[in-house]
């Protein structure tokens, strides 16, 4: 079987993946990207992984190629996967070439922003894109819950709709040690902007007050924003218990993640959240937004792995972060327990395995056996 993922870019928050199905028995994996990796991100830390064994069609080779991919692999031994319907021009160009070659698709997409009149647009949009593609896709993979709600919204049908989510790489060094004692530590990995909501976070360890045995650090300055760091930093009461520290590279990043006893995600509005499964692949639970694709994650089978920002007010997220303090820093049994689930239910190696129960669905006649994944059954 010949796989074939159009792309923008070549992500960090899917090498996992992509390593693990390229070593899949009978699997042949290209990759084709049309764009490269973008200056906010590299200045965020990201860099485009190394895939083994996967075929990489660079941005560069993508302008030549792309229509002779699909005039060579259109049959029923190949299926092609699109990121998005209409999200990405060069992507979309090469998935309405697929259609009219009755290519077997794939659309792999975060959930659209409903919020405005612009979410009203884009809402619309996807009822225009079901009538026109709708019987010709052969499965769609929702990053996230809303996504999949929104598929289920516009009319496709329930064989269709796959629960996915982004992978990370195993953490390859040794676990930080830390000593007995210490201060209970948070982090917050992401962009000064309104919607990851840094700034109800700073508002809710200030209302918990100085008294508290707590120190946070929120990863999210880079080049362009130092003033503004500088500006929130002067601007806390919570004085030397918040750091605003510069972007990681990525790898480096997961590793001090480890060394956390809480992350937190109290975004207003977040497609996926990939610092959550960054989190849970290090062991390091988390508090997330409930507008954040990854709090599909945290269900009453898997209360370890954290809790699920309901009321996102400053009042709301500060009770919870309180809760969390009140329970203690994590204990290497509880890490392992964390990383042990992770890696049997959002690693590389499982995302492939589900994604082969997918193809092989797709495939039959038989479609009484769907495949779920383990956190949305």
């Amino acid at each position: 079987m010949k796989l074939f993922f159009w792309q923008n870019t070549n992500s960090i928050h899917q090498s996992a993946f992509f390593n693990a199905l390229a070593n899949v028995n009978g699997y042949e994996v290209t990759l084709i990207i049309t764009e490269a990796l973008s200056a906010k991100r590299v200045s965020m830390g990201w860099k485009e992984p190394v895939l083994t064994g996967v075929k990489v069609v660079s941005a560069a080779d993508f302008v030549n190629n792309w229509q002779s991919i699909i005039d060579a692999n259109s049959g029923v031994d190949c299926i092609h996967v699109f990121s998005g319907i209409a999200a990405f021009p060069g992507v979309h160009q090469a998935f309405k070439y697929a259609v009219a070659r009755k290519c077997i698709i794939g659309v792999l997409s975060e959930p659209m922003d409903e919020r405005g009149w612009k979410g009203k647009l884009r809402m619309l949009r996807g009822y225009v894109h079901k009538m026109q593609y709708g019987k010709k896709i052969a499965f769609l993979l929702g990053i996230g819950g809303q996504a999949v709600r929104q598929y289920q919204q516009w009319g496709y049908a329930p064989r269709q709709i796959f629960h996915w989510a982004y992978t990370i790489e195993r953490l390859a060094g040794k676990q930080q040690e830390r000593p007995a004692n210490q201060l209970f530590k948070l982090a917050f990995v992401g962009s000064m902007i309104h919607r990851k909501g840094y700034d109800l976070l700073i508002q809710a360890l200030e209302s918990i007050g100085n008294d508290a045995a707590f120190s946070a650090d929120f990863y999210c300055v880079e080049q362009a924003n130092k003033e503004q760091a500088l500006a929130v930093q002067n601007a806390s009461s919570l004085k030397e218990k918040l750091r605003l520290l510069d972007f990681l590279p990525n790898e480096v990043m997961r590793e001090r993640i480890a060394a956390y006893d809480l992350l937190v995600l109290p975004s207003r509005h977040d497609g996926w959240g990939a610092v959550i499964s960054e989190a849970l692949m290090a062991g390091t639970p988390v508090l997330v937004s409930k507008f954040c694709g990854s709090s599909v994650f945290i269900n009453k089978n898997a209360a370890f792995l954290g809790e699920v920002i309901e009321d996102c007010s400053v009042a709301g997220i500060a009770s919870l972060l309180q809760n969390c303090m009140k329970q203690g820093t994590v204990t290497d049994e509880q890490r392992q327990l964390i990383k042990n689930w992770a890696g049997a239910n959002i690693s590389g190696e499982a995302m492939a395995g589900y994604f082969s129960q997918i193809v092989h669905y797709v495939h039959s006649t038989d479609h009484n056996n769907k495949p779920y994944t383990a956190w949305s059954k």
